[in-house]
């Protein structure tokens, strides 16, 4: 669909139409990349913060583990 869309903004701009379509068209090609980026780096935060909260939970539950392992010793 996106490729579709980005061939059907190239034929509309060399047309050359003066409707609101290609107005539009124009628009969204000029911005799609900076949308594309944005919301490729919104996700990507998602991903490294669910991350992180992983890596946290688990080095506490290691350390939780290994301090009654500990303890058990003794």
């Amino acid at each position: 669909m996106g490729m579709f869309l980005f061939w059907w903004a190239r034929y509309a701009i060399e047309r050359k139409d003066d409707s609101f379509s290609v107005e539009l068209l124009e628009v969204v090609a000029d911005k799609s990349a900076v949308l594309g980026l944005s919301v490729g780096g919104a996700v990507l935060l998602v991903l490294l913060t669910k991350e992180v909260g992983v890596f946290f939970f688990w080095w506490a539950r290691h350390a939780i583990e290994r301090y009654v392992t500990w303890q058990n010793l003794y």
